[in-house]
């Protein structure tokens, strides 16, 4: 004989919400399941940014828990062709991407580079002083 019980459970929803960083900011974060989901199955979180004058940005994630892993794409959503990424240059397993933006909108994935893996870290944002001309 058996018995059956149903109870309220928690629901998880992915996380549809689109953070925002700025230049000289730093983002507190961590990759969980109920985050937006790749195609190869590694969690992210994704960050909108603005670029008020063509400059060269660096973007650093800092991670002790992950591998972490930087992509960078046209618009505020994190949708479409990455325009750049990186696993590693920013030392041991730590993400940097350094490169010249246009003015414009732009979003980065702060992203876990294998399928599954949650952990806590750290996003910054800054200027790279004298670098690209302004247009």
């Amino acid at each position: 004989r058996y018995t059956l019980r149903l109870s309220q459970g928690q629901t998880l929803r992915p996380t549809t919400e689109i953070g925002a960083i700025q230049l000289g900011q730093t983002i507190e974060g961590e990759i969980q399941f109920s985050d937006l989901q790749a195609d190869d199955g590694s969690f992210y979180d994704c960050y909108r940014f603005e670029v008020t004058r063509a400059q060269q940005i660096a973007i650093q994630m800092n991670a002790d828990d992950l591998d972490a892993y930087l992509q960078v794409h046209r618009g505020g959503t994190c949708e479409g062709a990455s325009i750049a990424s990186d696993d590693d240059s920013g030392g041991g397993t730590n993400a940097r991407i350094s490169q010249n933006f246009d003015m414009g909108v732009y979003s980065v994935r702060a992203n876990s580079l294998n399928a599954g893996v949650e952990g806590e870290y750290s996003l910054s944002m800054t200027s790279v002083e004298g670098s690209r001309r302004n247009r």
